[in-house]
C-alpha cells in the first residue's frame, strides 16, 4: 500500500485503552506532576521488537508494564495510512487476543500500585468481546467488583455483543461516540430511533447495573466537533438523573493531521483530569463526585486536540511529552491506580 518514497514509518505503542492510559499519564505529568495516581498496563505480547518498544515506552513515561508473553505469536500491530485526510487501517491482533484476565491478576496489579483512594480498571469492547474478560464481569451483591470498571464501547459493531452488554452492566463510566451509544440501545431490539444525543446518553447511563455494581453510572459520549454529552444515573435513587452538554472549542482545520486515536486521548485526558481533581478535593475512596465532570471534560478535550495534530497517537510518544526526562523509570507513590 505504501511506496518506497513514503516508507518512513513512525512506530509507537498503541491500542484503544492503552492509548487512553498513556494519555491520562501524559496529562498528569504536564498538569498534575505531584499527583499520586499510578498507572499499569496489562496485555498479551510476543517475544519481538514491538513488545520491547511497548515496555520501553511505558518505562519512559513511568507506567508499570505488566505484559504476558506468548513466544509463538507476534505482538499485535496496526498500520495506519493517511492520504489527503483519509485513513486506512490494517490490524493484526495476534497475541493480544490470547490474554485472559481474571480478578486475581487485576487485584495483584492494583496491589502493586498501592490500592489508593480510587482504583480504576479500564477496558474496551475489542478485548471484552474476545472472551478474555469474562471472569472479571462475574459480580454479584455478595461479590461486588473491588474496583471501578471503566469501559469503552470502541466501535458500533461491537455493541451488539452480549459480552459488551455484560461489561456495560458492570461499569461505572462508559466512553463512546453518540452513534455507538445509539448502537448499544438498538441492540436491545427496541425501537430507539429519533433520540437526541442527550436522550441517548441518559439511556446508556441508565442501562441496567449488575448486582454489586457501583451506585451510579456516567455515560460520556462524544460527537466530533459537536458538544460532549455526559449523563449521570443514580441507581440508589439518591439523586435525579441529569445530563450536561459541553461545547467543543473550534479548531483550525488546517492543523488537523489525523483523528485516529482522538477518542482514546479524550478518554485518557478525562480520567487524568478527573482523578487529579478527586485527589485535590481529598475525595473519599469510592465513586468520584459528579461535580468533577466539567474539569474532566476540559482535560479530555485538551488531549484530543493535541492528538489531532499528530499521526495516530504519536503525540503520546515520550519525545513529545514535557517532564519525561524527569520521570523516566520513576513511579509515583500510589493514591489512585489505573490498570
Amino acid at each position: 500500500m505504501v511506496d518506497e518514497e513514503h516508507q518512513d514509518i513512525g512506530v509507537t505503542a498503541g491500542g484503544t485503552t492503552y492509548n487512553s492510559i498513556r494519555a491520562a499519564r501524559v496529562w498528569q505529568l504536564e498538569h498534575a506532576p505531584n499527583s499520586k495516581m499510578k498507572f499499569t498496563t496489562m496485555g498479551g505480547v510476543g517475544e519481538d521488537g514491538y513488545a520491547d518498544t511497548l515496555v520501553e515506552l511505558d518505562d519512559k513515561l513511568g507506567i508499570t508494564s505488566n505484559q504476558e508473553r506468548f513466544g509463538d505469536k507476534s505482538t499485535g500491530s496496526c498500520l495506519a495510512v493517511v492520504v489527503e485526510g483519509q485513513r486506512t487501517m490494517i490490524t493484526d491482533l495476534e497475541s493480544a487476543q490470547l490474554l485472559k484476565v481474571n480478578r486475581e491478576k487485576i487485584m495483584k496489579a492494583l496491589e502493586e500500585g498501592g490500592n489508593g483512594q480510587l482504583d480504576l480498571v479500564f477496558s474496551g469492547a475489542y478485548f471484552a468481546n474476545s472472551n478474555g474478560f469474562d471472569d472479571v464481569l462475574t459480580c454479584s451483591a455478595e461479590s461486588p467488583l473491588p474496583f471501578l470498571l471503566v469501559f469503552s464501547l470502541s466501535e458500533a459493531f461491537c455493541c451488539s455483543d452480549k459480552r459488551t452488554h455484560d461489561a456495560v452492566s458492570a461499569s461505572g463510566i462508559i466512553f463512546g461516540r453518540v452513534e455507538e451509544g445509539q448502537a448499544l440501545l438498538d441492540s436491545q431490539g427496541k425501537e430507539e430511533k429519533s433520540l437526541t444525543p442527550e436522550e441517548v446518553a441518559l439511556k446508556v447511563a441508565a442501562w441496567p447495573m449488575s448486582p454489586g455494581g457501583p451506585s451510579q453510572r456516567w455515560a460520556v459520549l462524544t460527537q466530533g466537533s459537536d458538544p460532549v454529552i455526559v449523563a449521570v444515573h443514580y441507581f440508589d435513587g439518591s439523586k435525579e438523573p441529569h445530563v450536561s452538554s459541553f461545547e467543543v472549542p473550534p479548531i483550525d482545520q488546517s492543523t488537523i493531521i489525523d483523528d485516529c486515536g482522538a477518542g482514546d486521548c479524550f478518554a485518557g485526558g478525562f480520567l487524568g483530569g478527573m482523578i487529579a481533581e478527586h485527589e485535590a478535593a481529598n475525595g473519599a475512596k469510592g465513586f468520584p463526585d459528579a461535580k468533577l465532570i466539567p474539569k474532566a471534560v476540559d482535560a479530555g478535550l485538551e488531549m484530543a486536540r493535541r492528538n489531532l495534530a499528530s499521526v495516530g497517537c504519536m503525540c503520546l510518544h515520550p519525545a513529545h511529552v514535557s517532564h519525561v526526562d524527569w520521570v523516566e523509570g520513576k513511579k509515583p507513590d500510589s493514591c489512585c491506580s489505573i490498570v
